[in-house]
């Protein structure tokens, strides 16, 4: 959660008229929501970040299921699990579109 300091309190409200019944002027109020809005951008981007690692970290499973199945090898998972994988990935790939603060952020399971 983004705050900052002014007259020696935190503060987390960015509301424009909450900065300036703080007595901020304009400049003050734009620097702060600025700030605020730069964090956000900062947040979400470590979330993607973590959301590409996820998605990384399980991926080699469903092309392994292509290559067992163009070689026309057992495959190692079943179809179920696969579904399981693809709607995991899906549900990765739609965090920021699903949540729209990235405190609400609730990671998917793997199945």
């Amino acid at each position: 959660m983004f705050s900052f300091i002014y007259n020696d309190q935190h503060h987390t409200n960015t509301d424009t008229e909450f900065l300036v019944s703080l007595g901020m002027d304009d400049e003050a109020v734009e620097s702060v929501q600025w700030d605020a809005a730069d964090y956000e951008r900062q947040q979400w981007q470590q979330i993607k970040d973590q959301r590409d690692k996820r998605i990384y970290a399980v991926e080699w499973r469903i092309h392994r299921m292509y290559r067992e199945e163009q070689l026309g090898l057992p495959r190692s998972d079943d179809d179920v699990t696969i579904q399981k994988l693809h709607e995991y990935i899906q549900a990765l790939a739609d965090l920021p579109q699903t949540f729209a603060n990235t405190s609400d952020v609730v990671w998917p399971e793997l199945p």
